[in-house]
């Protein structure tokens, strides 16, 4: 429209010129008025193209193919079930992955059960038929670690039945006096005498393990004191820090990940503990989603010092596609 105006009055003030004969400075005007038109006209075009490429770059974002995660490390507790509760939404979140075929591996901090034990306590109770090589708990990483650390096959254990008789299966022989190893995990009956003699073998050098940190567990009775703070009480009493295996440490997320056969970034790590589940896949490098059924709390969230990926207050709420 401007490009026109501009036209119109370029003719007109040529006319005129002609009128007067040869009329210097109504050329020059025309000349000048000529040559705003092109730079006018070279301007709008200039923009008009910067408008579509501005265009096609927005349609090009919004059609981005979304963010899709390859295998799922899923932890239970507080997860899955909450101690003797269901949560039908995770039980739905994993019949989901097992109709779409996506890979997965349930990473748990629980010592107490055995993977067969594991295996019939999903079946049984929540829901859930499951492959048993679907389940790597902290006992059989710890045994794992032990057995790379090879500081000898004796062993005093803290523990309930699924981590001593797994570690008594892999080969180590019970010793209370001078043992290689002091492993401590949940053990609902432990007693006094039970820190004594892990406290004395420590200071004599055994070599102090920790099957987990977790400080507390989730029940349908409350928040109950887990592995973590038994191993605190021995830590107290020997000055001795424990190696843990279980979540977050990298020593459970190494064997979980191999196990999947995938890389890191295409791998999300799913919980309810910030302080474990979710802090072992920031650690360790793999994206996570946390979701509030269990020991963090939505109001604990907007404080966490490291945001997780994804967080959700169901697990219903995970779009798989996206």
């Amino acid at each position: 429209m401007v490009t026109i105006v501009i036209l119109m009055i370029s003719s007109f003030l040529f006319t005129q010129a002609g009128k007067a004969s040869i009329n210097f400075f109504g050329l020059v005007l025309q000349f000048a008025l000529y040559g705003a038109c092109l730079l006018l006209y070279g301007a709008g075009g200039q923009f008009q193209f910067q408008e579509k490429e501005a265009e096609e770059l927005s349609e090009k974002k919004e059609t981005k193919n979304p963010v899709t995660y390859k295998g799922y490390l899923i932890d239970l507790d507080g997860t899955i079930y909450k101690g003797k509760e269901r949560i039908p939404a995770g039980e739905a979140f994993v019949h989901e992955l097992q109709e779409r075929q996506i890979p997965y591996l349930f990473v748990t901090n629980n010592t107490t059960r055995t993977p067969e034990m594991v295996q019939e306590m999903l079946a049984g109770q929540f829901n859930i038929e499951t492959p048993l090589d679907t389940i790597y708990t902290a006992t059989l990483a710890t045994i794992d670690y032990m057995v790379d650390m090879n500081l000898g096959k004796t062993a005093y254990v803290i523990g309930d039945v699924g981590l001593k008789q797994a570690i008594a299966e892999a080969g180590f022989v019970e010793d209370t006096v001078n043992p290689a190893y002091v492993v401590v995990g949940l053990d609902w009956e432990v007693d006094y005498e039970k820190f004594s003699i892990a406290t004395l073998a420590i200071q004599k050098g055994a070599h102090f393990i920790g099957t987990n940190p977790d400080l507390n567990i989730p029940t349908e009775r409350g928040m109950m004191p887990g592995a973590g703070s038994l191993n605190s009480l021995i830590e107290a009493a020997t000055r001795v820090k424990p190696t843990f295996i279980g979540k977050p440490n990298a020593i459970i997320m190494d064997k979980a990940i191999a196990h999947l056969g995938l890389e890191r970034e295409e791998v999300v790590m799913v919980g309810d503990n910030y302080l474990t589940d979710i802090r072992a896949g920031i650690d360790n490098g793999i994206p996570t989603l946390l979701v509030t059924t269990g020991f963090t709390k939505p109001e604990e969230v907007p404080d966490l010092p490291l945001p997780p990926t994804h967080v959700l207050s169901s697990l219903a709420e995970w779009d798989f596609d996206a």
